[in-house]
Formats: C-alpha cells, structure tokens, sequence
C-alpha cells in the first residue's frame, strides 16, 4: 500500500510515489497496488492517473474527495528499483483492459474438491471450509491469483480444526500442493499465483515522507544493520503465526505489541525489500488468529451492530 502525499490539488501535481522493487531488471513487468491518499488531496472532481496503468477509485472521503485507489498497470524497472509517479488529472484515465475475472481454479482436500470459476468455492460438503479467489488479468495475458483459504461461519455449527493436504490447480498449473493446518475461525493465505508469465517478484516500496505527513513518528533511526535485515524471514508457511506469539492471549510485550510492529518499523525504516517482504509475510499470517469470523447470511466478515 502507498500512502500519497499532501500537496496542493491541482491537475499535473504529483499526488504518490509508487516504489517497486524486483530482484532483476524487467521490461513491462506487470503490477497492482493500492494509494492511501490525505483528506481533499484528490478532491471530488479530479482524477489519479498514472503512466501505462489504470487507476480505479474504490472509497471516497464525506466531503467526496478519494480516500482510496487501485493502480494497475505495467513498470519497467532498471536494475532493481522503479519509481512510479501518481499524478492530478482534470479527465478520468482512459478505460484499460484491466480487470478482475474468474479463475479456472480446481481444488482437492482431504475434506472434499471443488472446482470451476466461481470467486468462491466451497469445499465438498464441509459447511465452513471456503476458497477465496482473487484474481487480475492484465492486457498481455498475464493473470495473478491469490487464494485464501477460510475455515469458520458465524453461527454454522460444526466449525473446528480443519487439517490436511490441500492441492490447487489454476488453469490446469498445479500451484499448490502441502499441509495446512487451520483451527476454527482462521484463514489461511496460500499464496499468490501467476500465470501467462513468470512471477514479475516485485516488492512494494514505503515512501517514509508521506506517512511522516499522515502522522506517523520520526523513528530517527539512520539505517537497519544489514545483519539484521539478512536474518529476516520472507515468508512463512499457510496458518503459521508468523514471527508473533501464537496465543494471542499472552500478556506481556510482544513484538507486535505497540503503535506499530517491530517488522513495520524497520520496514519504514530500511525502505529495504527484505524488511517489506518480512512486514507482508506478518500480516499475511494474521489471519491465523482466530478471529475471522464471516456471516453466513452475507458472506461478509461480522458486523457488531448487527449481532
């Protein structure tokens, strides 16, 4: 996620910096990502755009100005990093092909299968076990699907540990094939998967300028030792607790205990792709706390004030 930065709103302003980051040069390298953007700093009646992508407004301020956006497109990235400018437009983005679209996704666990091109899923005949499919499909072909598996509806009875072996083939590729373990009410991420391409790898940047704007403190830290950055995990396995304690319940600090990580300040900090991928990994592995419970009736997480 990119924060924007406050400026003056006017047509031609630069409004966000997208920072991309990818082990090896790379030509046309597809991306997507999301803006942040202040209060008024894109108010209503102006447009984002940015340079071979498109830009899709998803949430509005009260006062109508853009809260929230979706850029997708293509970076070409010399070396190992790309710098993508977001600007003020007075015209909306010309329309572009990208688009969410269905995967031919398959899926087979030892609780059940289930196939096609639905964006959900159910598994065989559990009551509470969902595959989530998100998918994005850029003009050249290129497909990038992530697949969350779910375990636990509101008030369905029957919600328990669900453990086993779970494979997924998309577009007849198998993408997935392990051990998944999830307790009642967690998800697990499996991953994101591509097709029509080779994984572009890319790792967002942190623009440190513009959360300094919304507020966040100077850490007045001038560098994470390389040590460090070197010892952080990239990724973790589907239901893991990541680097947190797995019993939320424990007192005491814990790491991720406080305005914001440890993984997340030395991300902030570094702007280095190791500490970003360990921040993403964390968050990923969130939803292995048992808290992710879903409303049978709408199909969305729990709303208090309707329960």
């Amino acid at each position: 996620m990119v924060l924007a930065r406050i400026s003056q709103p006017s047509p031609g302003a630069v409004v966000a910096t997208i920072v991309l980051f990818s082990p090896k040069a790379r030509i046309s390298a597809p991306y997507t990502r999301g803006i942040v953007f202040p209060p008024c700093a894109v108010p209503k009646g102006l447009f984002v755009v940015v340079d071979d992508a498109y830009v899709t407004p998803l949430v509005t301020y009260p006062d109508g100005s853009l809260r929230l956006a979706r850029v997708t497109g293509y970076a070409t990235i010399a070396g190992s990093k790309a710098s993508v400018a977001a600007k003020l437009a007075a015209s909306p983005p010309a329309p572009r092909f990208f688009r969410t679209d269905a995967a031919n996704v398959a899926v087979a666990t030892d609780y059940g299968a289930a196939s096609g091109r639905a964006s959900v899923l159910s598994i065989g005949n559990d009551a509470h076990l969902r595959l989530r499919i998100e998918r994005y499909w850029w003009p050249h072909g290129e497909r990038e699907s992530t697949l969350i598996l779910e375990n636990g509806f509101l008030k369905v009875p029957g919600c328990g540990e669900r453990s086993g072996r779970v494979k997924v083939e998309i577009d007849g590729k198998l993408v997935f094939d392990r051990q998944v373990m999830l307790t009642a009410r967690t998800r697990a991420k499996l991953g994101a998967f591509w097709t029509g391409c080779e994984d572009p790898e890319i790792t967002p940047g942190v623009d440190a300028t513009a959360l300094e704007a919304f507020g966040l403190p100077h850490y007045g830290i001038a560098a994470i030792p390389v040590v460090q950055l070197a010892k952080l995990k990239q990724s973790f396995p589907p239901g893991s607790p990541g680097d947190g304690s797995p019993g939320m319940g424990e007192g005491g600090y814990q790491s991720r205990i406080g305005l914001l990580p440890d993984h997340a300040a030395r991300a902030i900090v570094s702007n280095d792709p190791r500490a970003i991928r360990n921040t993403l990994a964390n968050a990923d592995s969130a939803m292995s706390w048992p808290v992710h419970y879903r409303d049978e009736i709408t199909d969305r997480p729990l709303r208090f004030d309707q329960h």
